[in-house]
């Protein structure tokens, strides 16, 4: 009886254990459950703490931007500030000039105004005293000019009777060139002098241009002449220059001519040829 009593207290015992252990292990596996939540709150709260990091981060680099906007902003309200004072010191020196300038402006209005006021009249006094002057000058202006109108007309028929005498006068003048081109008497003329120079001008882009052309006895270098003797040379017609000319008058003629004279003869004095035929040439020669 004691070995069933104490069998069945040992039973007893062991329900109790395992009920016990199968409480345990429920409380166990509910405490898995809340460390696993935990643990899954804890990994949140980390991954939260490591955005709240990284928004901090930006926030200080945004902050140290925002500083250095500050920064540049002060200065360059600085300057603007120095800008506005500079500024308003010309504006009032301006208008310190401006002020004056209307000052000395008016006055000399009112001069101007007194000077016109007394010009007016004089100029009152001027035509009362020489109306009567005037209208004497009027009358001998149409005297004049009737006067005018009959010498007008006595000097056409003097040019009429000019113009017939020149046209008559016309006919006994010789001239070297007809339509550019040298005449007969002209190239015989030539051709007895041995020499001549002549010249022609026109114009290019408003500009007078002269041409020079000599014609001289020469050599006709053919096979059979003897270029020694001078009976075979023959009249020869060489260039000389073009250049710009003041005018196409005798006078500006001879004085190019001049020029080109001292040219050819200094030129010929300087050259080799003269040095070995030991021989000069001077202007006066060449004229």
């Amino acid at each position: 009886m004691q070995l069933r009593t104490s069998n069945n207290e040992i039973t007893e015992s062991l329900c109790l254990l395992k009920h016990e252990h199968d409480a345990l292990s429920t409380n166990f596996t509910e405490s898995q459950i809340h460390l696993a939540l935990e643990r899954s709150r804890f990994a949140e709260l980390k991954t939260s703490l490591a955005n709240a990091e990284s928004l901090t981060e930006g926030l200080n680099a945004s902050l140290e931007l925002s500083q250095s906007d500050c920064r540049q902003l002060h200065k360059k309200s600085a300057h603007l500030r120095r800008e506005k004072s500079s500024v308003s010191w010309t504006l009032k020196g301006w208008t310190k000039a401006l002020s004056t300038c209307r000052g000395e402006l008016q006055a000399k209005t009112s001069h101007a105004n007194t000077f016109l006021e007394r010009l007016s009249n004089e100029t009152e006094c001027l035509n009362s005293l020489w109306q009567p002057k005037l209208q004497d000058s009027i009358k001998q202006t149409s005297d004049l000019q009737h006067l005018n109108g009959i010498l007008i007309k006595c000097l056409d028929r003097a040019n009429t009777n000019v113009s017939v005498a020149c046209s008559e006068n016309k006919k006994l003048t010789w001239h070297a060139r007809k339509s550019g081109v040298y005449t007969i008497e002209c190239q015989s003329l030539a051709r007895k002098l041995l020499f001549g120079e002549s010249s022609d001008v026109t114009t290019h882009r408003k500009t007078t241009m002269e041409s020079t052309h000599i014609t001289l006895s020469a050599p006709t270098y053919e096979p059979d002449a003897d270029d020694t003797d001078c009976s075979t040379w023959s009249p020869q017609v060489r260039f000389v220059s073009v250049a710009p000319a003041i005018d196409h008058t005798a006078k500006s003629q001879f004085t190019h001519s001049k020029h080109l004279g001292e040219l050819i003869t200094s030129t010929y004095s300087n050259s080799p040829l003269a040095t070995c035929e030991k021989v000069t040439m001077e202007t006066e020669d060449y004229i």
